[in-house]
């Protein structure tokens, strides 16, 4: 309990909130978050999984967008396979742009079924983020609360809901301007989806954002020999990886004006095995939407994806993507406040609550553990080479007990989220006063 609360106010102070007292519960994730309530590259084959009632079919700006995609891929396919790596048509500037204290939320819906199958494994959500920090850099840090629901539509039309199956994306997202995701909190149970998105190394929340080329128009692409890493104890699955095979790796980012607040973004990625190899493997995920220029974020994405293995049926799925406003983004804050008292406990997000501290001039690192004693109050330097996390940035925390051995370890306190750390001398030094 005291612990979240203390979560609380660290956040209210950062989004500007007044501390007050509370009793947790609803008022809880309302200040976390400051929702509503508190502040008032798709190759577009229709067939490749049936939707009943799908938003895509009856969307005609996403299903045009869609078979665009499918003509210009379709063109694409017949140029040379040499390896290549091709960057054109610079124009203006294009990136994701978060600023603190914003908020929103996105419809996530996919659907995924093996052909031929009537069952359709489905799951849905409306994430709902915070940003609670923008670096100078314009790296955005996203506090998150994301459950995918998991559920199952048999051939009869009967949907059948999995809790176990459910997917909760990381509660702490980073975001570069370009789309690259680092040291963000790992997605819990993404195992549950197909394995051609782990092999192409699309997490859950790369469904949201995806990566961006760097101007409109621009297109980035490239082709390279590759090799994949797949199971032969499981069939139909590549999880756990026992053979290798060799093959070409094709990526895509493009970007097109479509007026001048919004873009269309395509990012395509591929994998076929060489003809040579005893067993087929054929990878393919495209995603095509339109992109918030005025936002810095998506507006909407449709995403299909297909694997295809010799001796198996192909799998294949699709997911919808969609923003969120106005009263749909106050019930997605609702659904949220709801849905976080049940986390897994990989949730909690411990990140928030430690006390990060500006240090400026030369660091005067201690050098052995006999410059330290328990109490002193220190800076550690979390760095990205050091540490899995690692984000370069100071912390504040307490000495707790030093190795005698001079170049022992150090363990230390961090303040606000009393992790205990055992860390080398040289990567702390004396608070500042």
């Amino acid at each position: 309990m005291e612990t979240r609360i203390r979560l609380v106010r660290l956040l209210a102070e950062a989004k500007g909130l007044k501390r007050r007292p509370i009793g947790f519960a609803a008022i809880t994730l309302g200040m976390i978050l400051s929702g509503p309530a508190a502040q008032a590259d798709d190759f577009a084959q229709g067939a490749t999984v049936s939707r009943t009632g799908g938003a895509i079919a009856k969307d005609p700006v996403i299903s045009e967008m869609s078979r665009k995609s499918f003509e210009s891929t379709r063109a694409k396919s017949t140029r040379s396979t040499e390896s290549r790596h091709h960057t054109d048509r610079k124009g203006e500037p294009l990136f994701y742009h978060f600023r603190r204290g914003d908020t929103l939320a996105y419809r996530i819906e996919i659907e995924v079924s093996e052909e031929g199958s009537q069952r359709v494994d489905q799951y849905s959500g409306t994430p709902y983020l915070a940003v609670k920090n923008v670096e100078p850099n314009e790296e955005a840090e996203i506090f998150v609360i994301g459950k995918l629901v998991h559920s199952v539509r048999s051939g009869d039309g009967q949907t059948t809901v999995n809790p176990k199956g459910a997917i909760w994306l990381g509660s702490r997202v980073v975001i570069t301007p370009s789309g690259a995701l680092g040291r963000s909190k790992k997605d819990v149970n993404a195992e549950g989806l197909p394995p051609i998105l782990h092999l192409l190394q699309i997490e859950p929340k790369r469904l949201i954002f995806p990566p961006l080329p760097s101007s409109v128009p621009g297109v980035r692409s490239n082709t390279s020999n590759g090799m994949l890493f797949t199971s032969v104890n499981a069939p139909g699955s590549f999880v756990g990886g026992s053979t290798t095979l060799s093959g070409r790796h094709h990526t895509e980012l493009s970007a097109e004006m479509l007026s001048a607040g919004l873009v269309r973004v395509e990012d395509s990625r591929k994998f076929e095995t060489d003809a040579q190899d005893g067993s087929r493997v054929n990878l393919t995920y495209q995603t095509v939407g339109r992109f918030d220029r005025t936002r810095g974020v998506p507006l909407d994405l449709h995403t299909t994806f297909r694997e295809e293995r010799a001796g198996n049926r192909p799998i294949a799925g699709t997911v919808v993507v969609r923003r969120l406003d106005g009263n749909e983004l106050k019930q997605a804050y609702e659904k949220a406040m709801e849905d976080w008292p049940s986390r897994p406990a990989d949730l909690e997000p411990i990140e928030f609550l430690r006390v990060r501290v500006a240090v400026t001039g030369q660091t005067e690192f201690f050098k052995t553990t006999a410059d330290v004693r328990p109490g002193m109050a220190v800076v550690h330097l979390r760095g990205s080479n050091t540490i899995i996390d690692g984000d370069n940035h100071y912390y504040l925390a307490d000495v707790v007990a030093a190795d005698s051995q001079p170049n022992g370890q150090v363990r230390i306190r961090y303040r606000g989220s009393d992790e205990i750390l055992a860390v080398p001398p040289a990567t702390i030094a004396p608070a500042p006063k």
